[in-house]
C-alpha cells in the first residue's frame, strides 16, 4: 500500500504573520530561490549560535527580496526584516547577528542565552506575547538602563570597578 505525497499548499500571497502554509516533503516543491534558502539557512546558524536557547524563524519574502526574522519566545508577529541584498554577498552574515540582538533589545531582552526569569519579568498583552519598544526614544532609555545594570551587575561581582577620575573600567 503506497501513500500519495503530499504536496505544499500555497497560498497565491505570500503570509505576512509567519504562520506556516503547509508542510514541504519534497525540495522541489519550495518555491523560493536556492541562493535565499541558502542565506536563510546560514542566518539561522548564526543566530542560534550567537543567542542560543531563543526560537528563531526566518521567513523568506522572495517578492520583495527580503528575510522577515522573528523570535517567537516573545512575538510571532513583530519582527525585524533584512534586505536580501544586504546579506547576500556577505559570508559573515554579521547582519542577521545584529538584527537578533536588537530585535532582543525591542523586547527588553539582553544579547546573549535565552533566560527564562527575564522573559518572565517582560510586560505581556492579553494574548501572552511581550510587548515590544517600537518608539525610538523609550528604545535608548532601554538600552541605558540595561548598560547600568550591567555595569552594577559587574561592580558587585568584582569584575569591574571605578577608578579615582570616575571611570568604569572592567577586567578581563
Amino acid at each position: 500500500m503506497s501513500f500519495p505525497e503530499l504536496k505544499w499548499n500555497r497560498s497565491p500571497r505570500p503570509d505576512g504573520v509567519g504562520e506556516p502554509e503547509g508542510e514541504i516533503h519534497n525540495p522541489n516543491d519550495f518555491d523560493n530561490h536556492a541562493s535565499l534558502v541558502i542565506v536563510a539557512k546560514e542566518g539561522m546558524k548564526y543566530l542560534t549560535m550567537s543567542y542560543p536557547g531563543h526560537m528563531w524563524a526566518i521567513q523568506i519574502n522572495e517578492f520583495g527580496r527580503m528575510f522577515n526574522i522573528f523570535n517567537h519566545c516573545f512575538h510571532s508577529v513583530w519582527g525585524y526584516t533584512i534586505r536580501a541584498d544586504e546579506v547576500e554577498h556577505d559570508i559573515t552574515r554579521m547582519r542577521f547577528i545584529t538584527a537578533g540582538g536588537e530585535l532582543l533589545e525591542r523586547f527588553g531582552h539582553p544579547r546573549g542565552k535565552f533566560d527564562v526569569d527575564v522573559w518572565a519579568r517582560l510586560p505581556k498583552d492579553v494574548r501572552g506575547d511581550t510587548i515590544p519598544i517600537i518608539n525610538d526614544l523609550e528604545h535608548a532609555a532601554a538600552r541605558k538602563e540595561l548598560k547600568k545594570r550591567r555595569i552594577a551587575e559587574a561592580i558587585a561581582s568584582g569584575n569591574a570597578f571605578v577608578d579615582s577620575q570616575g571611570r568604569t573600567l572592567v577586567r578581563i
